[in-house]
């Protein structure tokens, strides 16, 4: 009887050792195949932001994202190019993006077009156009516009008659001029004064 307690309490510990790694080897509380109703919902994700259409110009948004219910869409977004002059204008000054949409370009063409009111406003005091500005073809155009510090040369325009200061020619004195205005392909303008009767020769038939 003695021998049998003795061996009991021998064997005891044994046998909650063995139960005990047993139990640990099991999967943990929680763990893949180990859930139970007190189990929280592990996250498996963080915050996610709204997706946006960029900010830099030429962009507009044309649908936001929505989010729908587990994750967000896509935005619906629009891209608008800057645009330029038209081939062989100038640009005076680029387009600007307003938030929306472009404005400009401001665009010279001072070959096609009749640049009146800025040689008109490039004419000397004292002389009083009486005629239109016609545009006018002469190979000494692009000389005058060196001359004048112009950059490069786009075309040549004539005004006549001008009213002006008198000038005395050979026989008689006169008052009319021919106004010429040299246009440089940025849109910038200079005007000649030259006299309509410079007389240095010939009879007055006295």
């Amino acid at each position: 009887m003695k021998l049998a307690k003795a061996l009991t309490w021998l064997l005891l510990p044994i046998c909650i050792l063995l139960l005990a790694r047993s139990a640990f080897a099991g999967p943990a509380r929680c763990s893949y195949g180990n859930q139970d109703s007190t189990c929280a919902t592990p996250i498996v994700s963080g915050w996610q932001p709204q997706p946006q259409c960029s900010t830099a110009a030429g962009w507009t948004t044309v649908g936001a994202s929505r989010w729908i219910g587990s994750q967000w869409t896509a935005p619906q977004c629009n891209y608008q190019a800057q645009p330029t002059c038209p081939p062989g204008d100038t640009e005076v000054s680029p387009a600007s993006w307003n938030g929306s949409s472009w404005n400009g370009p401001a665009c010279q063409t001072p070959s096609r077009q009749d640049p009146s009111a800025t040689c008109t406003a490039a004419v000397p005091g004292g002389y009083t156009l009486n005629a239109a500005w016609t545009q006018v073809s002469n190979p000494d155009g692009a000389t005058a516009a060196a001359d004048l510090g112009l950059p490069g040369f786009a075309s040549q325009w004539e005004a006549y008659p001008v009213a002006g200061p008198t000038y005395q020619g050979v026989c008689n004195s006169y008052n009319t001029w021919i106004a010429a205005c040299i246009v440089a392909p940025n849109g910038q303008v200079a005007v000649l004064m030259e006299q309509a009767f410079n007389q240095t020769s010939g009879s007055c038939n006295h």
